[in-house]
């Protein structure tokens, strides 16, 4: 899916979903040529029990879900086609992403069940990405794409899963690491210059410079 109708490449849109174990000995391909890259980062995430995974379809459009064991996929119904991107599954069962409001307007972050029931939105955004939810389940922050005449900016958000106010807790220069601390207090993204940054999840005090880095997370 890297090619227009003339086969002229039209860069790593798609890609395969596989399993592998740690030692490498076995390897299955679980979803061919389908889940949806951006910027090379595959859009997909765990379930809680680890026997299925959500990911965003190229084509058609929406989320879908393959059973591990099977390799058996199926859509989540409701999301819409126009754009249901960076999806991440709660450990309370609601699997969070962004949603377009429509062709060049924006997205907001949703949550829905697996089955698609009980979809709404947890905060109007500008440009929502990136949505990753606490430890807890309760608790949903995201990117909010913010661009300025000099650079790009990422406010950092967080919001109640079930809906509510959105806070604002930082502002990232980087699209590439967001993820929460195991206590959920902090969040940790990153800035220009490959900086990680650390700021409390409430907002409560000025974040603050850890150190170099890219793509880090929390141990």
């Amino acid at each position: 899916c890297d090619v227009d109708p003339n086969g002229r490449s039209t860069g790593p849109l798609c890609a395969d979903l596989s399993l592998v174990r740690r030692d490498g000995r076995f390897r299955r391909r679980l979803v061919n040529s389908n889940v949806a890259t951006s910027d090379l980062i595959a859009q997909y995430a765990w379930s809680p029990d680890g026997r299925s995974i959500v990911f965003e379809r190229y084509d058609p459009r929406g989320l879908a879900i393959v059973d591990v064991r099977t390799g058996a996929i199926r859509a989540v119904p409701g999301v819409g086609r126009r754009g249901a991107a960076d999806p991440a599954w709660a450990r309370s069962g609601w699997i969070v992403f962004a949603r377009q409001r429509g062709p060049f307007r924006g997205s907001d972050v949703y949550a829905v069940r697996p089955s698609g029931r009980s979809l709404h939105r947890v905060c109007r955004a500008q440009n929502a990405m990136r949505a990753t939810v606490s430890d807890d389940g309760r608790r949903v922050a995201f990117l909010d794409f913010r661009p300025t005449p000099d650079q790009n900016v990422w406010l950092v958000r967080v919001a109640p899963l079930e809906g509510g106010r959105c806070r604002g807790v930082g502002r990232a220069s980087a699209e590439w690491t967001l993820s929460w601390s195991p206590d959920g207090t902090r969040l940790l993204w990153e800035n220009e210059g490959a900086r990680l940054v650390v700021g409390r999840a409430d907002g409560s005090r000025l974040p603050r410079v850890l150190t170099r880095g890219t793509l880090a997370d929390w141990g």
